[in-house]
C-alpha cells in the first residue's frame, strides 16, 4: 500500500485505500472542503471526528502536505469552554459565539469541529481561526 496524502487524496482512497467508513471519509473531504489543511494525526479525531483506534491504523499509511501557516496557540476545543466575550476577543461574531455557546450549555461539550458544524449549522471557515 502506498502512503496517501490526506490533504489531496479522494474520498475513494479514503475508503478504497485506506478503508475508512464512508461517514469519516465524507467528514474529513468536508473539512478540507471549508479550507482546513490537516497537518498532524491528531486533528483527523478532534477535527473530523475519527475514533483513536483508526489513528493507529491510518499512522503509516498517511502522510500530510506541507503547510507553511503557523500554528495558533488556540484551537477549535476552546469553544468547548470560552464565554461568549472570549470568543468575540478571538475575533467571532458575536452572533456566532452566542449561538455556540448557547448549543453547548443546552447539549455538552462538543467532541469534533464537525460537531460544532453539525449542532450549529455555522461553517467551519466562520471560526476557521481557531483551528
Amino acid at each position: 500500500l502506498e502512503k496517501i496524502d490526506i490533504n489531496s487524496c479522494s474520498t475513494n482512497d479514503l475508503v478504497y485505500k485506506l478503508g475508512l467508513p464512508i461517514v469519516y471519509a465524507n467528514d474529513i473531504v468536508s473539512v478540507r472542503n471549508e479550507g482546513h489543511i490537516f497537518t498532524h494525526l491528531e486533528e483527523l479525531h478532534f477535527l473530523a471526528g475519527l475514533p483513536e483506534n483508526y489513528l493507529k491504523k491510518l499512522e503509516p499509511w498517511i502522510i500530510f502536505a506541507y503547510d507553511i501557516r503557523q500554528e495558533v496557540d488556540v484551537s477549535w476545543r476552546c469553544l468547548n469552554y470560552y464565554s461568549v466575550a472570549e470568543l468575540v476577543n478571538l475575533g467571532l461574531d458575536f452572533s456566532l459565539a452566542d449561538k455556540i455557546v448557547a448549543e453547548r450549555e443546552k447539549n455538552g461539550v462538543y467532541r469534533s469541529a464537525i460537531e460544532v458544524r453539525n449542532r450549529t449549522g455555522i461553517p467551519l471557515k466562520s471560526y476557521q481561526q481557531l483551528l
